[in-house]
């Protein structure tokens, strides 16, 4: 139909905005291309719910926008929907998701393992030239990815299924959506100044075997691997050093203090999920109402997953 155009063209726009907007990961510091999120926005507009939620905005274009974003944040906000290889036809003309399944896995691996192994192929190559355009994410990363995806859903869902959303109402949901995040609150640095607070994956070794929790820190000292240049460190390194002061946070107030047991604990780059502010506050500091969010939200995220691989 004539509208299906337009609308795939606005959606992939506003999941550009978003990626933008919301400063998640780009290529360069580990995380997915930019190119393996539109294929991944064609996909979600290519199926058939997807056109009966668009219909239901009653040829209202607004209507129609907010139900095929809320369609894309949805589904891969979903477990399991960031598991699996995303294939297009060599035409271009329909495309698959194929979950990964236990049969997927090297033989002998009994390893219960709940994060994604995520694939996107390069549509215009084929056969021996197949090509994945998503890197692999550390499990720090897919935590970030997944808040994101769900904020954005859970926000979308406010919207009315049909026409009752005024058009007052459509645009403080995208504000919503798309409020922007301070520049580099997602990326690590390759120094600093003076301490740094983060969120960090910790108990997690690298194959995904231990005990995980989610904890809040201050990065006082890196110390970037040898020959690296760049300003800032790729999601993926496991050879820098991050030197981290771990903090106790009391979850209903924000309010942290510095761990007494445990002194500075020595992790990478690959255990970082974000960068958060902390606000001074007598002698203790408070998490700022973005940072306090976003743990509250990971660490239930983070039950979830272990209650599934049970």
């Amino acid at each position: 139909p004539p509208m299906v155009a337009p609308l795939v063209t606005l959606t992939l726009r506003c999941v550009k905005w978003w990626l933008r907007q919301r400063q998640i990961p780009r290529t360069k510091e580990g995380g997915l291309p930019t190119i393996a999120w539109l294929l991944m926005a064609v996909h979600v507009c290519s199926l058939p719910e997807t056109h009966e939620r668009a219909l239901q905005g009653c040829q209202r274009p607004m209507a129609a926008l907010l139900a095929s974003l809320a369609s894309f944040f949805r589904h891969y906000a979903a477990l399991g929907c960031l598991d699996g290889v995303l294939q297009f036809a060599s035409d271009g003309s329909s495309s698959e998701f194929r979950r990964r399944s236990p049969a997927d896995r090297p033989k002998g691996d009994r390893t219960p393992d709940s994060w994604a192994e995520f694939a996107v192929l390069d549509p215009t190559r084929e056969g021996s030239e197949s090509l994945n355009l998503a890197p692999p994410l550390p499990p720090a990363t897919q935590l970030l990815l997944a808040h994101e995806l769900r904020r954005a859903g859970q926000r979308l869902e406010r919207v009315p299924a049909r026409c009752e959303a005024s058009a007052r109402e459509s645009r403080h949901v995208l504000g919503e959506v798309f409020q922007p995040l301070p520049e580099g609150i997602n990326a690590i640095p390759s120094s600093v100044g003076c301490a740094v607070g983060v969120l960090l994956l910790w108990g997690e070794d690298l194959k995904g075997a231990d005990t995980r929790t989610i904890e809040c820190g201050m990065v006082e000292l890196i110390v970037p691997r040898p020959g690296w240049a760049a300003p800032f460190l790729r999601r993926s390194d496991d050879r820098s050093e991050l030197h981290v002061r771990l903090c106790d946070v009391d979850e209903r107030t924000g309010r942290c203090h510095a761990r007494r047991k445990v002194s500075v604990v020595v992790l990478c780059p690959c255990h970082v999920i974000c960068r958060v502010h902390l606000e001074k506050e007598g002698r203790a500091m408070r998490l700022d109402a973005e940072g306090l969010e976003r743990l509250r939200a990971m660490r239930r995220h983070l039950r979830t997953l272990d209650a599934r691989q049970q």
